[in-house]
């Protein structure tokens, strides 16, 4: 029988988040897999994030001039000498168990592109939930175009080989959702699978990219925009249209406040502009909603 061994790569990207990384690396350690490399890209930063990265003698420290993280797991996937990828964000961190679980599977299926998992959002306060989706049997692909059901990227390891073919997209149209955007490609033309096991920590706090709401929603909506072409069914249409409506309610939408108009930062005009069969509908029904604003 042979023995369960594949190399395992664990690429951190890091962008001035030095005071998280400490927990992040320490967590791939305590995996206790032995045959486990961790690469920290460090994307620019000027905080602290060299020093700390320096302190581990097993960690393979690359700098790059600052590109975004896209292109910051693009050069780690260049340098992982692995069979087998996973990506962890630098203020997150591994669960005990549960990523060495899913690469025991994904191993025994060589047809496999990537198998996800659960994670836990923790809040700066303390409070915590477990997000998971229950297993997800087939048409993985058309579960993406509804929704996201992975949400933490630290949660999925992926194949090596199909990294090389499926490098991510750097372009800033889909900034922040370039986690979705390969799930998408990959899924498919691609299989995958999904082990709802918990996997990871995402840590929420005031500096997450998600908590732009508009930057996400313009973004989420341009991935799906992308996979228009390569709808090949009705029932994959209907899951887009329900992925696009899903999102907008998703991230909620609105750009004015009980406290006014916001600054019109160019994501806003950038939804104004392009979007969409629906969008107008969806700000009227918020704003009502948001100022109790009844229909005459």
């Amino acid at each position: 029988m042979p023995i369960f061994n594949p190399m395992l790569s664990v690429i951190i990207p890091c962008f001035n988040q030095g005071h998280f990384l400490g927990d992040a690396i320490r967590s791939a350690y305590a995996l206790e897999y032995s045959n486990l490399e961790i690469i920290l890209i460090d994307d620019g930063s000027t905080d602290i994030t060299r020093e700390i990265g320096l302190q581990h003698k097993n960690v393979q420290y690359y700098y790059q001039e600052n590109k975004g993280l896209a292109a910051a797991r693009n050069l780690g996937i260049t340098k992982a000498k692995g069979d087998f990828v996973s990506f962890l964000d630098a203020d997150d961190w591994y669960l005990p168990e549960g990523l060495i679980t899913n690469l025991e599977v994904i191993n025994k299926h060589d047809d496999i592109g990537f198998i996800s998992g659960c994670h836990i959002i923790r809040y700066e306060d303390g409070h915590e939930f477990r997000y998971c989706i229950d297993y997800i049997e087939k048409d993985h692909y058309r579960h993406f175009l509804e929704g996201n059901y992975i949400g933490n990227p630290s949660a999925v390891i992926y194949r090596k080989s199909l990294l090389d073919q499926y490098p991510f997209d750097t372009s800033r149209e889909i900034i922040g959702c370039e986690d979705y955007d390969q799930y998408l490609k990959i899924s498919k033309a691609n299989k995958v699978l999904h082990n709802p096991i918990p996997i990871s920590v995402y840590r929420r706090h005031s500096n997450n990219m998600s908590n732009n709401h508009a930057m996400m929603l313009n973004s989420v909506l341009n991935v799906l925009n992308r996979q228009k072409a390569l709808i090949s069914s009705d029932n994959e249409m209907k899951a887009l249209y329900n992925g696009i409506l899903h999102w907008m309610n998703h991230y909620d939408y609105l750009p004015f406040t009980g406290n006014g108009i916001k600054a019109f930062q160019r994501y806003h005009w950038e939804l104004i502009k392009k979007y969409n069969f629906r969008l107008p509908e969806m700000l009227i029904r918020k704003y009502r909603k948001k100022f109790n604003v009844k229909n005459k």
